[in-house]
């Protein structure tokens, strides 16, 4: 069986894969910032979401409450906490879009710090999310 041979025979070229070129890094976040959360994780070990709930859970992340993306500064250390994976995704990441909804993102601040005053529906989310889940 003989193939062809594309674009001496006349046939259609095949279509070109198109790769995505990998984004490129902050240059904000580089080996500074590294050296900087791992010592801020080192000094505050457990996740502040589940301490707020009296169970120690191993902090994974750096998170800044009000995001660099809306205002907030790399390296302001009064809004950085420590993150479990489990608390980032399901209680952090929902306020972020509720209060860039509304349109006042430094909510963030009253509310990661006093779950009381969220709203209704966040006012308690960390209960329902166990230990095990973390």
């Amino acid at each position: 069986m003989r193939y062809p041979i594309f674009g001496r025979t006349g046939a259609p070229l095949p279509p070109r894969l198109s790769v995505e070129k990998p984004k490129k890094r902050d240059p904000e976040l580089n080996s500074r910032w590294s050296k900087a959360a791992r010592a801020y994780l080192t000094k505050h070990p457990f996740c502040a979401e589940c301490r707020r709930r009296g169970i120690d859970v191993p902090a994974v992340l750096v998170d800044h409450i009000v995001p660099r993306l809306y205002g907030g500064e790399l390296w302001d250390r009064s809004i950085w906490q420590g993150l479990c994976r489990t608390c980032d995704l399901s209680v952090k990441r929902p306020l972020e879009r509720l209060a860039v909804g509304m349109g006042n993102v430094h909510l963030l601040i009253i509310w990661m710090q006093k779950p009381a005053t969220r709203p209704d529906r966040w006012a308690y989310v960390c209960d329902e999310i166990g230990p095990d889940d973390a």
